[in-house]
């Protein structure tokens, strides 16, 4: 019976966990289908503004109407979108891919797909 019993009290705190963080907030941003955001041109105003990696330090880059601006290297590159990823460009050529994961008034998550790498960022105010 304790055999049982130690199996029962991992999972249901698992499960429980599990379930927890795949609630949604009600500040999020999603699709109706509950895959990632898709962007359009009624929405991409959530996608504009300042945005870095930590409250702390300087914006990382920011997201005007047809262009991203990253300070550290004043660069600036034209973007545009298609469904849930955002394509940046330079010149003709593509520069990166990101995936928006999830987006909140003060909170953007990106997927780079280059270097399957999931960065969250903070919005400046």
């Amino acid at each position: 019976m304790k055999r049982i019993l130690a199996p029962i009290s991992i999972l249901v705190p698992l499960i429980a966990l599990f379930i927890g963080c795949n609630t949604s907030n009600e500040n999020n941003i999603k699709s109706n289908s509950g895959q990632n955001f898709i962007i359009t041109k009624d929405n991409i105003s959530f996608l504009q503004g300042a945005w870095g990696i930590d409250t702390n330090f300087n914006a990382s880059f920011g997201i005007y109407s047809d262009s991203i601006y990253y300070p550290d290297p004043n660069l600036w590159y034209r973007f545009s979108i298609k469904g849930d990823t955002l394509i940046t460009y330079s010149g003709k050529t593509i520069e990166d891919k990101m995936i928006v994961l999830n987006i909140s008034k003060d909170s953007l998550t990106l997927k780079y797909l280059q270097v399957n790498e999931v960065i969250k960022y903070y919005k400046r105010k």
